[in-house]
C-alpha cells in the first residue's frame, strides 16, 4: 500500500508545474532616517516563456519612507521606448508606487530580447529615501487586482497565476483508479 500511495504521490508531484514568481530585493534590509536605497523588482521562474505586459501596484509605509523615482531596465526586455518599441510609464504616489510596461513587439521578437536571461527578466527599480530608521518591512509588497498583473506570451495573464481546476492527466486517473481498486479488494476480502 505504501508503495502504491508512493508512486501516486510521485504522479501528482510531477503533474505540477511551478509558474513565474515576482520578486523584490532592496540594496539594503536596515536603513536610518535620510539613507537611500533602490528596490530591484523582476520575474523569475520564466523558463522559456516571456513578459509583454505589466501593470503594478507596489506598496510602503509612507511614514517611514518617500518613493523618489522609477527607473525602468536599461536592458530594453519589452522594447525600446525611444524606438516607440513599448509604453513606460510610472506614477509615485504616497504609500504606492504604480508601475506600467506595455511592449508593441510581436511574442518571437519579444523571445530574441528576452533569450539568454535564462527565465529571470528584469523590470524596474525603484528609489527610496527614508523619512525615519526602519527596515524592510515597511517595503509591503504588491498588491493585486483586476487592474494590475503580469502579461505572458499571447496576452496570457501569468502573475498571479488564474485560479482554475486543471483537468487531471490520464496516468494520474489511472493511477487513483488503481489505488481506490486495490484498497476496495482488500477491504472487502477482510469481511
Amino acid at each position: 500500500m505504501k508503495k502504491l500511495l508512493s508512486i501516486a504521490l510521485l504522479l501528482i508531484a510531477a503533474h505540477t508545474q511551478a509558474g513565474p514568481i515576482l520578486e523584490y530585493t532592496p540594496s539594503i534590509t536596515t536603513f536610518n532616517a535620510a539613507d537611500s536605497f533602490t528596490v530591484d523588482v523582476r520575474i523569475t521562474g520564466l523558463g522559456s516563456d516571456i513578459v509583454a505586459a505589466y501593470d503594478l501596484d507596489f506598496l510602503y509605509d509612507s511614514s517611514i519612507l518617500s518613493a523618489t523615482a522609477v527607473t525602468f531596465d536599461p536592458g530594453s526586455y519589452l522594447g525600446d521606448p525611444n524606438a516607440f518599441l513599448s509604453l513606460q510609464l510610472s506614477v509615485l504616489d504616497i504609500g504606492l508606487v504604480d508601475v506600467l510596461e506595455l511592449s508593441f513587439l510581436s511574442d518571437a521578437d519579444l523571445a530574441t530580447l528576452q533569450a539568454g536571461l535564462n527565465g529571470t527578466v528584469p523590470l524596474f527599480s525603484i528609489a527610496f529615501t527614508a523619512q525615519a530608521a526602519g527596515d524592510a518591512s515597511a517595503l509591503q509588497g504588491f498588491r493585486f487586482d483586476q487592474f494590475n498583473d503580469v502579461k505572458c506570451a499571447r496576452n496570457v495573464q501569468c502573475i498571479p497565476a488564474i485560479a482554475s481546476v486543471p483537468e487531471p492527466s490520464t496516468p494520474l486517473l489511472l493511477a487513483i483508479a488503481g489505488i481506490a481498486g486495490w484498497s476496495g479488494r482488500r477491504f472487502w476480502r477482510r469481511t
